[in-house]
């Protein structure tokens, strides 16, 4: 199996290695140090040994060949550039197995003769030459808990089954590789880095052994990358690959198998914080709306709205997690906050989300004649009106009366009763701001 990552599933306990023939009595050192050992002497490769919990790091030194016929090794185990351990026992079985907590190999190389290897805690195999070399066509390791990473490669047959199995790191794209088979429970967790779209991690069947994945799927995006929405990245096709899913998962994505049996990873938002708003392109517009807005900040890849004030924009193009172009629709004179909503809350809005809309506007006066006792039901069409009784119109220096606004571009009211006949200009006032006199404000009283 080639470049498959990997995992987390239902953890199963930690066997025991057979009955310690020889065990690690220093605290920290070398394997290849006598003296390190109970009774002083090397273990063999027909000897069972152990490294109890509490003893510091052991390290196989640079080209030392270590020998074993199983090993529980408790503390942190080095296996340094060319070291080798290699072990002896070929009966297969949880109760016969070899146990590592802490493994750490940094080009060397790990082999057994067929019993089964069992890796807790935090395990790191470095280094194109890192192997572990087991028997092939079976299963015959188990990553049982903890995380083990490090980009590695592995000739061994490998089921996960508790742990979570990381890729490479920043500015690589993330690959762990096992060359003849790899299977993980249900329940799992895969773990993806990305670095951008020119990098994309691969999943595929390389060898013999039949490749199964389950169980959710993690994706940590490497900064400064930001991942647009829509942006599809294809996995290479691996047979026998499966996911449970759909899986939503952190970080601005979501993977689901296609109908195809091709996997794919689409940029979509998953788990994460709420968005929040730090830069407006613009920060006025007519109360007409119709202003294009860019509206930089964080989160939000899946923004199903903007608001502007309580109403919500005319449209939303969403260009990438960090920013979104939105047309303001049309509001009330004064000012308001940009808030952007997500399936993970909404902005906070504040000074660096707040838009003003510009002063009222009056388009039309209907009926645009009536007596000078007042009392006429007249509408008043324009923009940037209150909605409800929070606006005010003035006919020449006389406030109508019984105002009541339906939207911002619509208000009905009372014309006020004035001296003597002659036209005036109608104008409004909402947002502590004036309407300017224009022809298309015009009424006149009759006598």
């Amino acid at each position: 199996m080639s470049g498959i990552l990997a995992a987390i599933a239902c953890a199963a306990p930690a066997a025991q290695a057979a009955e310690c023939d020889v065990s690690y009595a220093a605290t920290g050192g070398q394997w290849s140090e006598p003296e390190n050992w109970q009774g002083g002497s090397l273990p063999t490769s027909a000897q069972n040994v152990c490294i109890p919990a509490g003893h510091g790091t052991v390290v196989i030194p640079f080209g030392f060949n270590a020998v074993a016929n199983r090993i529980q090794a408790q503390s942190q185990l080095d296996i340094a550039l060319s070291g080798k351990l290699t072990l002896s026992a070929k009966t297969p079985g949880e109760a016969e197995a070899s146990h590592f907590d802490d493994l750490k190999m940094e080009g060397g190389s790990l082999s057994t003769a067929g019993t089964w290897l069992l890796f807790t805690g935090n395990t790191e195999i470095r280094g194109s030459v890192g192997r572990a070399n087991t028997k092939e066509n079976e299963y015959s390791a188990r990553l049982v808990s903890g995380t083990l990473s490090g980009g590695g490669t592995y000739s061994v047959p490998f089921v996960n089954e508790g742990g979570d199995i990381e890729p490479g790191g920043a500015g690589t794209i993330g690959l762990i590789s096992f060359d003849t088979g790899f299977a993980q429970t249900a329940g799992g967790t895969l773990t993806l880095d990305v670095a951008g779209p020119e990098e994309v991690d691969v999943v595929q069947e390389g060898g013999t052994g039949e490749a199964l994945l389950a169980g959710a799927v993690d994706v940590r995006v490497i900064p400064p990358f930001s991942p647009r929405l829509g942006e599809v990245w294809t996995f290479a096709k691996p047979q026998g690959l499966t996911f449970e899913g759909p899986a939503v998962i952190p970080g601005d994505f979501r993977v689901y198998a296609a109908a195809s049996g091709e996997s794919l990873l689409e940029l979509a938002e998953g788990e994460g914080p709420a968005p929040q708003v730090t830069r407006l392109s613009t920060r006025k517009g007519p109360a007409t709306g119709g202003t294009s807005v860019t509206i930089t900040g964080t989160g939000f890849a899946s923004a199903s709205e903007v608001l502007f004030g309580a109403t919500p924009a005319a449209s939303v193009i969403v260009s990438t997690s960090r920013s979104i172009t939105a047309v303001s629709p049309p509001g009330t004179a004064g000012k308001v906050e940009i808030v952007v909503k997500t399936p993970h809350g909404q902005s906070a809005g504040g000074g660096k989300a707040r838009f003003a809309y510009e002063g009222p506007t009056v388009t039309g006066v209907s009926p645009a004649t009536g007596p000078d006792a007042g009392g006429t039901p007249v509408t008043v069409t324009g923009s940037g009106f209150a909605v409800g009784a929070g606006s005010a119109f003035k006919f020449g220096k006389i406030f109508a009366t019984s105002v009541s606004c339906a939207s911002t571009t619509e208000c009905t009211m009372l014309t006020p009763a004035v001296a003597k006949p002659g036209t005036v200009d109608v104008r409004a006032t909402a947002g502590g701001r004036t309407s300017k006199p224009g022809a298309a404000d015009r009424f006149t009283f009759n006598g």
